[in-house]
């Protein structure tokens, strides 16, 4: 809100509360980065978030411009918050492969969320809703996890949660 207002050059009551929340949210993280690159055994952590600056950015600008609510920008969205998880796994000593792994595991889940939370939005709406994309995400997102299963870098306990989301 804090960027939204400043972006249109006004202000309102809420502008030194929202920019007060926004320092005080910005320091935790600044304390948490700091933390992590102080305990950290390597820099590797790091690679994961690069990679999700551009989307969390353009997720961020989207926000500012009242279009958060796009297909891509909470893509963009969800897409950035999954870079998280890989570098808190980094941190903890695991492999790379273990990382991507299970990174490639919360953005397959995450696709069809959020295609299946717009369709039923838009299905209480009453508007005309394509169901097929929300089911193929989520037959996509098992079969990945099955493949990564069958290749032994996710445990197999990852297939029943993966179906049940899907049922």
């Amino acid at each position: 809100l804090f960027l939204t207002d400043k972006r249109r050059k006004r202000s309102y009551a809420r502008t030194p509360i929202t920019f007060q929340l926004s320092l005080a949210y910005s320091l935790v993280v600044l304390l948490g980065f700091s933390l992590a690159i102080f305990q950290a055994s390597s820099w590797h952590f790091l690679i994961p978030l690069l990679m999700a600056v551009p989307l969390a950015l353009f997720q961020l600008e989207s926000k500012t411009r009242h279009q958060g609510r796009s297909l891509w920008a909470e893509l963009a969205g969800a897409l950035a918050m999954t870079a998280l998880l890989p570098s808190i796994l980094l941190l903890g000593h695991a492999s790379s492969t273990q990382a991507a792994a299970f990174s490639l595991l919360l953005a397959t889940r995450s696709l069809p969320s959020i295609l299946y939370v717009r369709a039923r939005l838009r299905l209480e709406r009453g508007e005309n809703v394509n169901k097929v994309l929300p089911v193929a995400a989520s037959i996509v997102a098992c079969i990945v996890a099955a493949l990564l299963v069958y290749t032994k870098f996710a445990p197999v306990a990852i297939l029943p949660v993966m179906i049940i989301l899907f049922i």
